[in-house]
């Protein structure tokens, strides 16, 4: 996988994978972005989509291991301490890359858990998949959400391609 490359948008879904999942916990936020900070979800697991098929990132938050599975088969463990390492490792680079831009020590993590891409395929309208618990309600549920970056250049609303089916004038 190394000299996998990508723009500040697309190692910025990478970080935020390797974020969530080194910790483990998701802040629920009001309409201008901002974390409400007595409603925390944990997440139980990373739904991904890879060349080999769908991976499920299971997060243990006792042990601080996460372990990868794909076909209930796991293929591979690391902590969610290394994986918070990783992040930061991508929100430096981000920070001073500029363009397209690679990141070797993470590409070579990213290897080791299967992952081979840094975003979701293009067809999907969800980046990342996540099952999620609420401890207020005692339930568990699947939940995509879309990555929108700062980190760079300001974000699209919408993504043209082949598909997008109107003029703007």
């Amino acid at each position: 996988m190394t000299g996998l490359k990508g723009n500040k948008g697309e190692w910025s879904e990478v970080f935020t994978f390797l974020n969530v999942l080194g910790k483990g916990r998701i802040y629920g936020a009001e309409g201008g972005v901002e974390s409400i900070d007595d409603v925390i979800l944990r997440v139980n697991k990373i739904i991904r989509e890879e060349e080999n098929g769908t991976l499920e990132f299971v997060i243990d938050n006792e042990t601080g291991e996460v372990t990868v599975h794909n076909k209930d088969k796991i293929v591979a463990t690391a902590s969610q301490e290394e994986i918070i390492e990783k992040s930061e490792l991508v929100l430096d680079a981000i920070d001073k890359s500029h363009g397209s831009f690679s990141i070797p020590p993470v590409e070579d993590f990213m290897q080791r858990i299967m992952c081979h891409r840094l975003k979701a395929p293009s067809q999907d309208k969800t980046d990342i998949t996540m099952e999620l618990y609420d401890p207020r309600v005692g339930f568990s549920f699947k939940q995509g959400f879309s990555i929108k970056s700062m980190l760079g250049s300001q974000s699209t609303l919408l993504n043209a391609s082949k598909a997008t089916n109107f003029i703007f004038r």
